[in-house]
């Protein structure tokens, strides 16, 4: 693992292509896949539903962890902050299955972008800057389904997901840090030399005024004309919403954004290192942001 990602690293152009496919094989089939998923396993029953993919997930998943494991007992420094993210991320996981998903098939969203922060780690080796970078993704993943394939079937661009999406991510991150001691160190940086301050910076800019003008809304208002762009076009009428007898939650967009700085800030503590670069694989050879 740390050789083909320091190859990618090494070869931009190819690192680049290899992601963009990846991203487009897990947005763009959303809405064939899902369909045939239901029709071909649904047995009437939603109950059986969630039984029988939460088991198939649970069966893969040591297609993921047994790996890990094994990285695990031969990692050599911090090897304690991995086991505490690891719990804290799995326990995470188990918090939102049982309190934001709706249909256990959502599973597929934790392997998805634990491999998209995997192909991403290689254009900064930054733990911190990979989730910022997978989560924007996925919340770009979020509007191509609200906006292009359902605007007229979904009442409210999908928090759940994105916040879905970061902990796979993240879990993907944990993998990595198994690795951390044979995977290079970035240099030192200032915070002006940040891309990830500066993409933040500027959405924070672009936001307001987005909303001044009348293009964007967050929740539907007697206004004339109407905000092209409208996050919640209908709002929960209580804090647990339900699908058949299934309760879940909707996570609203200033809860969304709370949540995902505070799980940004939990996460940041994977970037605390301890070893030095790596002496065989010189940072010199190697263009990070």
């Amino acid at each position: 693992m740390p050789a083909i990602l320091k190859w990618l690293a090494q070869h931009r152009v190819v690192h680049a292509v290899i992601l963009s496919i990846y991203f487009m094989l897990v947005v763009l089939p959303h809405e064939w896949l899902g369909k045939w998923i239901y029709a071909t396993f649904f047995p009437g029953d939603i109950d059986r539903y969630n039984f029988y993919f939460l088991t198939a997930g649970l069966l893969a998943s040591l297609a993921f962890f047994i790996p890990l494991f094994r990285f695990w007992s031969k990692q050599k420094s911090g090897r304690r902050r991995t086991v505490v993210y690891f719990v804290l991320t799995l326990g995470l996981m188990c918090v939102a299955y049982f309190t934001i998903f709706v249909l256990a098939t959502e599973l597929i969203h934790f392997p998805q972008y634990a491999i998209m922060a995997i192909l991403l780690f290689p254009f900064s080796w930054r733990f911190s800057d990979t989730l910022y970078w997978a989560t924007l993704l996925g919340a770009l993943d979020e509007a191509y389904q609200y906006f292009y394939l359902s605007p007229h079937r979904t009442d409210y661009y999908d928090f759940n997901d994105v916040i879905i999406n970061l902990l796979g991510a993240a879990m993907g991150l944990v993998f990595l840090h198994t690795l951390s001691d044979r995977l290079p160190t970035p240099r030192p940086r200032t915070w002006r030399q940040s891309p990830t301050l500066w993409c933040s910076g500027a959405l924070l800019l672009l936001l307001p005024i987005a909303v001044h003008f009348g293009w964007l809304a967050i929740y539907p208002a007697d206004t004339s004309p109407a905000p092209e762009v409208l996050l919640v076009k209908k709002v929960p009428e209580r804090f647990w919403s339900k699908f058949h007898h299934i309760r879940y939650h909707v996570i609203l967009p200033e809860e969304g954004i709370l949540l995902l700085a505070l799980l940004f800030g939990i996460y940041s503590g994977l970037d605390k290192r301890h070893q030095p670069p790596n002496p065989a694989f010189p940072l010199g050879s190697i263009r990070t942001i």
